[in-house]
């Protein structure tokens, strides 16, 4: 069960530059989309993307606990979504030892990806409505 959705006014201040974030210059700028467990999503604001109805971004899970994986500490996933059908796919995933070197990795080929319906009250769909928020609070800064 979802524990925590994102902070929309958080997604609000940094997506409109009302205030600075907290990360160093150097570092993306990450906002909390979501908590389950252990595990803690967070999007990146710097490296989105926009194009029409669909939204590309990138969520690091820190930390990432899985019980099967041990040496996985930490995930990033580059993940697409369509907010107006509400549905979502992931197109690559990388996973860190708790040293940051990549433990696993994986990239769909453009022909495997397969938009999906977002499941309601999931981590998609915290995932899914911060993305487009940011994409609309974006294209109405631009009208």
């Amino acid at each position: 069960m979802l524990k925590k959705m994102f902070g929309l006014s958080a997604i609000f201040s940094l997506a409109c530059g009302c205030i600075m974030p907290p990360a160093a210059a150097s570092q993306a700028s990450y906002v909390e989309t979501a908590r389950t467990g252990d595990d803690t999503w967070h999007m990146s604001l710097d490296r989105i993307e926009i194009n029409g109805d669909f939204v590309r971004t990138w969520f690091k899970i820190d930390p990432y606990i899985d019980k099967d994986q041990p040496r996985i500490k930490t995930m990033r996933t580059w993940e697409m979504f369509d907010c107006v059908n509400k549905t979502s796919a992931t197109l690559q995933w990388f996973s860190y030892d708790a040293k940051g070197r990549v433990v696993l990795s994986n990239e769909i080929p453009a022909e495997e990806i397969a938009m999906k319906p977002v499941i309601p009250e999931s981590v998609s769909d915290a995932n899914l409505q911060g993305a487009c928020l940011v994409r609309s609070m974006r294209q109405k800064s631009k009208e």
